[in-house]
This record gives C-alpha cells, structure tokens and sequence, in this order.
C-alpha cells in the first residue's frame, strides 16, 4: 500500500504542477480583464471603482462604486453589515483613483494584490 501511494504520488506531481500553471495562467488573465473592466467604467462615469469578488460568493468579480456597494449592504441586511466602505477598499483586488486622480493604487500595491488573487484562484481549485 504504502509503495502504491510513492507511485500514485510521483504520477500526480506532473499533472498538479501542469494544473497549478494553467489555473495561474487564467487568473492572470481574470485579473487583467477585471483592471480592464474597472479602468473603463472609471473613465466612464469618473467614480472611484473597487474591483472586488462578489460577497457570499469568492468565485466571481465585479466592480462597484461606493454608491452601489451602500446599496448592495442594505439589500442584503445582517451578514453585509460587517464590511464597510474602507474594508472594500482594504480587501479588494484593485481600485481606481478617485475624480481628481488622488489615491490610486502604487504598482508595488498591484503586483501585491494581484499574486493575491493569484493564491485566492489556487485555494478555490484546492492546488495549495
């Protein structure tokens, strides 16, 4: 049995290694096509936007403005409660600068939040 593990152990590895290149892979592409999203809706409407995963459901993204994010927390009541404006902004993946274009994001902030959502994809797909 234990010899049966060591081999099915040493197959596994390849495949894992392969999974955990291509789930990085479409993240790095989620995450581009979000910062896209989030940059145009700015030059659209001149609002600060946050680039963040849907609450009660990590698998997804959106973008909300803090108007809409306001709106979202009393339709949804109780468990909403506890994210407030400035935990949005602590915790999403990007957010644009506000209409004088103070308070954008750094690239060091970038990158970091990025190998973040990086790491969120892998857990999702149980690779780390």
């Amino acid at each position: 049995m234990n010899l049966f593990r060591k081999i099915l152990n040493y197959i596994k590895w390849p495949f894992r290694r392969l999974a955990i290149i291509v789930v990085t892979a479409w993240a790095n592409h989620l995450y581009k096509q979000g910062v896209a999203m989030a940059d145009s809706r700015h030059k659209r409407e001149g609002d600060t936007i946050y680039l963040a995963a849907r609450l009660f459901r990590t698998d997804r993204m959106t973008t909300y403005n803090r108007d809409e994010f306001r709106a979202f927390k009393r339709a949804c009541g109780q468990k909403a409660r506890l994210h407030t404006t400035t935990t949005l902004k602590n915790g999403c993946y990007y957010h644009t600068p506000d209409r004088a274009g103070n308070n954008g994001m750094s690239e060091r902030d970038k990158e970091i939040r990025r190998r973040f959502f990086i790491k969120e994809r892998l857990t999702l797909a149980k690779l780390i």
